[in-house]
């Protein structure tokens, strides 16, 4: 006797995830169960493509749910609530119709009584054609690959020249991981139905499986060219963008997103491809490229905050990279284009701080002394302009505080001498330069007394100067937390 399933969506067994896992591994998980849906959501079959979309729409809220440590908790509960309240479902003759109901519960989201009831029509008539596809359907979602593989391959055998059975046995072989035995199976229902652009989608895709990215994307554009109206092709291009990245291919997933994107503008998920492949080349290291990637997709999609987050992203990674002098050059660019955003005008801020603090000279270890006007002035220019925008982030705010403080002891730091001191660096003055004189007839020691003398003016003078300076200026704290 079968049991009825849950009111709540079971995640867990939908998607092959560990109740205990982190997550880090349902993102893995969640990702591989995308790219197999994904695959089905331009089938012909419309009730198959109608499931597809469902697990897409499942797979969004799986993430919500699982990947926020409260949510994940409330559902947990939720689902052993629902699976404890679970009643036996009533049992079903065994007659004809067993096809029919297999159906009705696998559209209901009945996914395991839809499969006991498809497996007792398969039984009860090995002819039931209805039945051995809901069979295969209903096995596949509950990854028992050895029943689907077995259904399948019946199914082909009780449709010949049916093209349908073909493709869904190439799905069952796929998610079993057998990509080349899947590709010959897509091939032979091109061969049935050549206009059906999905199978010979799916041919493609099956070559990204076993890594034949080069020809799988050459395959799709050809599909592209052959049903320009069809979206399929469209989505293993995407897929062929991902898979280049996971294989550390940055730039060609960048050019092939960017084709994407030349062939079809309005393609927002092609605009998100762009950006992760622009912070992967800011992750390799190719910062230069990344930045002008970011500014063309910016200059593309001027009001697209994907690509607005992307060009601040760059400026941040400049910042990291101690490139403060760009981060400034392309802050400024950022804020001219936006001025009235919020986020563009931290952007200019962070950076501004940034490259004023580069502005000042080393005088000791981990801190900074402004040495001459020039450097004071660019220093006071950086604080009052970016007092200016009146910024709203709070590590501004607090970093600007801490430069106000630093800028306001500078100022008021004055080496004031007194007689007696003025004659002790007149004396140190004289007796190193009879030192050096002298120094091969005994003038060593004249060097030596005045080099004392000369330490003692530094310490009376400007020792207490510089000791001040040191505690004034600690960037550790003025700059904290900047980004």
């Amino acid at each position: 006797m079968s049991l009825a399933a849950p009111v709540v969506d079971d995640y867990y067994t939908l998607f092959e995830i560990d109740g205990s896992a982190d997550p880090d591994a349902i993102r893995a998980a969640l990702k591989a169960a995308r790219r197999k849906w994904r695959q089905l959501t331009g089938s012909p079959d419309k009730e198959r493509a109608r499931m597809a979309e469902q697990r897409m729409e499942q797979i969004e809220a799986a993430e919500t749910t699982l990947l926020d440590a409260p949510s994940r908790a409330a559902y947990d509960q939720a689902l052993a609530a629902a699976v404890a309240s679970s009643a036996p479902a009533a049992p079903e003759p065994a007659t004809s119709g067993w096809g029919e109901r297999a159906k009705a519960y696998y559209y209901d989201g009945d996914v395991r009584n839809a499969f006991v009831a498809a497996k007792k029509g398969t039984d009860t008539d090995a002819d039931d054609v209805l039945a051995w596809l809901v069979y295969v359907w209903a096995a596949t979602d509950l990854k028992r690959h050895e029943d689907a593989d077995f259904a399948s391959a019946e199914l082909v055998h009780r449709m010949p020249g049916d093209a349908t059975p073909l493709e869904l046995r190439g799905g069952v072989l796929d998610g079993m991981g057998r990509y080349a035995e899947a590709e010959r199976a897509f091939r032979a229902a091109v061969a049935i139905a050549p206009a059906n652009p999905y199978y010979q989608g799916r041919v493609a895709w099956a070559m990204l499986d076993q890594g034949r990215i080069d020809e799988a994307v050459r395959e799709a554009w050809a599909l592209v060219d052959r049903f320009p109206d069809d979206t399929y092709a469209v989505k293993v291009l995407r897929a062929a963008s991902e898979h280049l990245r996971d294989r550390k291919r940055p730039k060609e997933a960048l050019d092939l997103a960017g084709s994407i994107l030349g062939r079809f503008p309005s393609d927002t998920d092609a605009v998100l491809l762009v950006v992760l492949a622009v912070q992967d080349l800011e992750s390799a290291g190719d910062v230069q490229n990344a930045l002008a990637e970011a500014w063309r997709l910016h200059d593309a999609y001027p009001h697209d905050e994907r690509a607005q987050r992307l060009v601040r992203y760059v400026i941040g990674a400049l910042r990291q990279r101690r490139m403060a002098g760009a981060a400034l050059t392309e802050s400024r660019r950022l804020l001219a284009a936006h001025p009235e955003d919020e986020h563009a005008r931290t952007a200019f801020a962070l950076s501004r701080i940034a490259e004023a603090e580069t502005r000042l000279s080393p005088a000791g270890p981990g801190s900074h002394i402004i040495l001459n006007k020039a450097q004071a002035a660019h220093y006071d220019e950086a604080i009052r302009e970016v007092e200016a925008l009146a910024p709203q982030d709070a590590d501004v705010r607090r970093a600007i505080a801490g430069m106000r403080e630093y800028h306001a002891a500078q100022t008021k730091t004055k080496v004031r001498l007194g007689f007696g001191k003025v004659v002790l660096g007149i004396v140190a003055v004289v007796l190193i330069l009879i030192g050096l004189a002298n120094l091969a007839s005994g003038g060593f020691i004249w060097l030596l007394f005045g080099a004392l003398l000369g330490w003692a003016f530094w310490s009376v003078s400007f020792r207490k100067q510089y000791q001040l300076n040191y505690k004034a200026a600690d960037p550790a704290n003025r700059t904290k937390g900047l980004r």
